[in-house]
């Protein structure tokens, strides 16, 4: 995980030629820095101006998706992310802790996320809009909410059917784990996500943020778009309302229960080609076993959201527990 207080944080020092905006410096090597999660806004650059203008000197840590993890000449785009710390301080997450700016997620920030929960009790923003948990009697909170998953995931729509269809023809067969990939591997990487003012108890339709949106939406949109794909080509899936400290947060998880262990772990990491994935993250109870698939992690059984308290909801039966 990427962050300002790794110690292998780059140790050289960078002078900075100018502030250009909120959340971006140019070096005087021509380098741009853009500051991970971090906006653009007047607070934001009078801050910037403020804490470099003594120094002028930087250090930085790379986001992991950065298009390079060190400064050369040969590279022609000299322009990254990254976290950088002035006397000791990481600006990125100062800005954030005086209420100079939100979190900005997206996909290229993938490995953020995590590193700003640790920084600000108030960063519920990150993951906004799941239903509060209601005052109203937990089954009937449940109930509501599982009215309103149900009415979301129209797995049978043609629109989402097809989709489904289209994106697993890539691992033919019974339903299995590279589906799964197939599916997530689409989805996550083209994923916009953009914040929910909706009311507590709306999600917009599978098929509308697939067709109408381009996906688009938030962690509940998500959710409800991998869990009709899931289900629209005979896969068995649920979606979690996790809740902590921070806010609440959504995400589905697909029951691997009936797939060969053996397979798992190799067939995710040849779908991403990436063999250092040590072991995949799953939840094992009465119901089955399921393997994570939020839309923060990048791959199918990445880490878990850190919840205290959680709901289940089995869209297609009709049930949810707490």
């Amino acid at each position: 995980m990427s962050g300002c207080w790794q110690k292998n944080i780059k140790r050289d020092t960078f002078k900075v030629k100018r502030v250009i905006s909120g959340n971006s410096l140019e070096l005087v090597n021509g380098y741009v820095v853009d500051l991970v999660g971090v906006q653009d806004n007047v607070s934001c650059k009078d801050f910037l101006l403020k804490r470099i203008e003594s120094s002028n000197r930087i250090k930085f840590k790379f986001d992991s998706k950065s298009p390079f993890k060190r400064i050369r000449k040969s590279v022609s785009d000299k322009r990254f992310k990254a976290y950088i710390t002035n006397d000791g301080q990481c600006l990125n997450s100062e800005m954030i802790k005086r209420k100079l700016s939100s979190v900005v997620i997206s996909y290229n920030l993938s490995d953020s996320l995590d590193v700003y929960l640790s920084y600000n009790s108030k960063t519920k923003n990150i993951v906004p809009n799941l239903p509060r948990e209601s005052r109203r009697s937990s089954s009937g909170a449940c109930q509501g909410h599982l009215t309103a998953l149900q009415e979301a995931c129209d797995f049978e729509s043609s629109v989402t059917r097809n989709y489904s269809a289209k994106l697993a023809s890539q691992s033919p067969g019974a339903f299995n784990i590279g589906q799964v990939c197939d599916i997530y591997k689409e989805v996550q990487p083209n994923w916009k996500y953009v914040n929910d003012p909706r009311s507590n108890e709306f999600f917009a339709k599978a098929s509308s943020t697939i067709s109408e949106m381009n996906l688009t939406g938030d962690c509940d949109d998500f959710a409800v778009v991998l869990y009709s794909l899931i289900t629209a080509i005979g896969g068995k899936a649920r979606i979690n309302f996790a809740y902590s400290k921070y806010g609440g947060h959504a995400f589905t998880e697909v029951d691997i229960s009936e797939m060969p262990d053996s397979k798992l772990l190799r067939t995710v990491q040849r779908k991403f080609g990436d063999y250092s994935i040590p072991d995949l993250k799953c939840r094992k109870d009465a119901r089955g076993q399921w393997l994570n698939l939020d839309w923060w992690v990048k791959h199918p059984g990445g880490k878990y959201y850190e919840y205290e308290r959680i709901k289940e909801f089995y869209v297609l039966e009709g049930k949810c527990s707490d």
